[in-house]
């Protein structure tokens, strides 16, 4: 392989502050992207008659042909960069004049900006440690009545006992309307809690003082609305016009209703006891021990919290030494790729552009930007300050330490995440991550 630094004006392009590598592949090196290349190829992207390991019938097909000079380009490209010691920065753009041929030589153009280069005014490492942390007993409660709060215990009443405010009744209920059964309020069986206010009053008080087993007809207004017939004539317009149709036919109507009380429930507070524990929690039997999980729960938390604060006071910390500029115009490129991710970010996922997200926060474009090339600009000194510290300290990150960065994710997505960058020639994205994580605990001492 044979990478060289170029000109924008030698190979045709407009000078934009980015840097441009030409990488050249002979023959040979050609045949063993090719060859890694169609081993998981066929897989990845379902070619339908394609067995793994067969370049041949992806090369003879226009699109996947087009898919394997993009992975070749990829692939070649982060090790192309490694030999030229260049880091980018930003997204990298990849330049070819032709479509790769086994048994011939290849050439592409990588379009990149590189991380500037800092100088440290100290390479010491920082007197600087997660603050020490530890869990109450009076925490310990506080997480426990978070997590029941909205439980009750429920308890079957007596025989004899009649229904009252708040009670939890089973009831089958028989309406009628103009002698005919009314559906939405006919059931054999329906939990009903007393005072909801998903009746009319009068259902409710109707209720109060009746016994298991007991049934009382009286008679309700309801409201009810004509749905069937405002869905059948408007059905070709818009669904927000057809419910604001169905809102204007909204009347009432008297419904005569039987009611036969079947069971009557009463709630209390809940409290958490080793039975429940053990039903809840299988590997616990008691509350003492469900207590000692709780306790590391909050102590993880805790202990995670204090280290993040560390890392933003050791980051504050290694930015004040650096001694080099860098160039505004490294920020300016690092800010613009990172705002086009975010507006297209919201269109994909949030179906609004900018102008719309602005009116929804109460902040103005141009206030949006100053933030987002504050934080731009203060993440990109604090990276490049890292990269000072760790080149300078022999620093390097194995596979382990990479993937140990994607600590938030399960080993197995971890290792198809490492698998996809690897194959899309952007690993150097993760080992960035693992080598400042590194960097940063090397600061505190860890």
């Amino acid at each position: 392989m044979r990478t060289e630094i170029v000109e924008a004006a030698s190979i045709g392009i407009p000078e934009d502050g980015r840097t441009f590598l030409k990488v050249n592949l002979n023959a040979e090196e050609v045949q063993g992207y090719l060859s890694e290349i169609a081993d998981f190829m066929p897989k990845a992207h379902k070619l339908e008659g394609v067995a793994a390991g067969d370049i041949t019938a992806i090369l003879a097909d226009a699109d996947s042909h087009g898919q394997a000079n993009s992975y070749l380009m990829k692939l070649a490209g982060e090790q192309a960069m490694k030999q030229a010691d260049l880091r980018p920065i930003t997204k990298l753009v990849y330049l070819a004049r032709g479509l790769v041929q086994p048994g011939a030589e290849f050439e592409f153009i990588i379009s990149l900006v590189p991380a500037a280069v800092v100088e440290l005014s100290s390479y010491e490492q920082v007197d600087i440690r997660p603050a020490e942390v530890s869990v109450s007993d009076r925490e310990v409660n506080d997480y426990i009545r978070e997590l029941i709060k909205d439980k009750r215990n429920i308890y079957l009443k007596g025989e004899d006992a009649q229904v009252a405010a708040d009670d939890i009744i089973e009831i089958k209920t028989y309406a009628v309307h103009d002698n005919e059964v009314y559906e939405p309020l006919t059931a054999d069986k329906r939990v009903y809690k007393v005072g909801e206010a998903f009746m009319p009053e009068e259902f409710d008080q109707a209720l109060l003082g009746m016994k298991m087993d007991e049934s009382k007809t009286f008679t309700i207004r309801v409201k009810t609305a004509d749905e069937i017939e405002t869905f059948a004539r408007y059905a070709d317009e818009d669904p927000a016009i057809i419910s604001e149709k169905i809102k204007e036919t909204v009347h009432e109507i008297d419904v005569t209703i039987t009611v036969w009380v079947l069971r009557i429930f009463e709630e209390s507070e809940f409290i958490i006891n080793d039975e429940w524990v053990r039903k809840n929690y299988p590997s616990y039997s008691s509350v003492d021990a469900i207590k000692e999980r709780f306790r590391n729960e909050i102590y993880g938390i805790k202990a995670e919290e204090a280290f993040a604060e560390a890392v933003d006071a050791v980051l504050d910390a290694v930015t004040l030494r650096v001694t080099t500029v860098v160039p505004d115009g490294i920020y300016a490129l690092k800010f613009g790729d990172a705002y086009r991710a975010f507006c297209n970010d919201l269109k994909d996922n949030k179906q609004m552009n900018v102008e719309e997200f602005c009116s929804e926060e109460g902040i103005t474009e141009l206030e949006l930007k100053a933030e987002m090339e504050e934080e731009i600009r203060k993440a990109t000194l604090q990276g490049f300050a890292l990269d000072a510290y760790a080149r300078h300290h022999g620093i390097t990150v194995t596979e382990a330490d990479i993937k140990e960065a994607l600590e938030k994710v399960d080993k197995i997505t971890r290792d198809i995440v490492f698998l996809e960058h690897q194959r899309n020639g952007d690993l150097y994205i993760l080992e960035e991550l693992a080598l400042r994580n590194v960097a940063v605990k090397h600061l505190m001492g860890l």
